[in-house]
């Protein structure tokens, strides 16, 4: 028998105090490797009961950029779900909090800088100065202009270079956001969860395709070894686009090229979609789901694009968007 269990830990900036609550009435979070914000939104009962104060009511207590991480599991084996800040509440009854993860500190100033011939992690120092994952690449120059840092991370997904956090466990046991920043899947684990159909996967709205009705278009960008920018489009004008990123490429033809051959990549017979599991196994984005379909023989392991997690009276759930067939 499995029994669900929780834990909300709240800490006030620039304190050591900590608030620790064992329940909660709903809970959900949303991430995804499309998204640069991970969000979650917490549901808690209005008044509680604090030790050594007689503050009773949380409203008067959660306060704008109080730092939040919360623990689900079954059984007291708890895993981190989300690690962020409150910055939001709703004050109603039952009281709600929205939160955000370390991306929230960069929608906050507005910068300007032009770089000429660059790395593409001086752009992402100058942007953001905590710990970090940057894809080693060049640039012919990028211009800065009255944006958030959250912006400048946004408007690099235009030639197809994602960012997003990850927490991390340190030496000390401790979870750090680390900032990645590269090609999309670049951030994948050898972690693999196994569903299957027939077991633990709940519902699910998945499609399954031929390799011969998959249509793709594709924009392909490369940059030359003078960090010149060259790009070229291509493919099934209603298909789904796709940005292809290359370096050390020095024609349009050569593009072309290896893109054509990465679309390869991507058609085959497989799954599209996604699917509700339950709350193990824990599985992150940019890890891998194997899924496993005896009655009709298609198995396959696939690339997390996204996941959602609901946790409270209705259950504990965790909904998963696919991407690549591995």
């Amino acid at each position: 028998m499995l029994y669900l269990n929780c834990k909300v830990r709240l800490k006030e900036p620039g304190t050591s105090r900590v608030l620790q609550f064992a329940y909660l009435a709903d809970y959900e979070s949303e991430s995804s490797l499309s998204k640069l914000t991970d969000t979650a939104s917490i549901t808690m009962p209005r008044k509680v009961m604090l030790k050594d104060t007689r503050q009773t009511d949380i409203a008067e207590i959660v306060k704008p950029g109080m730092e939040v991480e919360v623990y689900l599991g079954y059984n007291g084996i708890f895993h981190l779900d989300f690690k962020g800040y409150v910055v939001q509440r709703d004050t109603k009854i039952p009281f709600n909090m929205k939160c955000e993860d370390e991306m929230w500190k960069l929608k906050k100033g507005r910068l300007n800088k032009t770089f000429r011939k660059c790395k593409l992690k001086e752009i992402i120092d100058f942007v953001y100065s905590g710990k970090k994952e940057v894809l080693p690449m060049e640039l012919s120059g990028y211009r800065i202009e009255d944006i958030t840092p959250a912006q400048v991370l946004e408007d690099l997904k235009k030639i197809g270079i994602y960012s997003y956090f990850k927490n991390v466990k340190n030496a000390s046991g401790v979870y750090e956001a680390i900032l990645y920043v590269g090609f999309k899947y670049s951030f994948v684990t050898n972690k693999i969860g196994r569903y299957d159909f027939a077991k633990n996967i709940a519902d699910n709205d998945l499609t399954y395709k031929r390799k011969d009705d998959v249509r793709i278009k594709v924009k392909a960008i490369g940059f030359t070894k003078a960090n010149k920018q060259i790009s070229v489009e291509f493919g099934d004008e209603d298909g789904e686009l796709r940005t292809l990123p290359f370096v050390n490429v020095e024609s349009e033809s050569e593009l072309k090229r290896l893109a054509t051959e990465e679309i390869e990549k991507f058609k085959k017979d497989g799954y599209k979609g996604s699917f509700t599991g339950f709350g193990w196994p824990v599985m992150a984005t940019g890890e891998t789901a194997e899924l496993n379909d005896d009655e009709y023989e298609r198995g396959g392991r696939y690339l997390i694009d996204g996941v959602k997690v609901k946790f409270g009276t209705g259950g504990y759930r965790r909904m998963l968007e696919i991407g690549n067939k591995i």
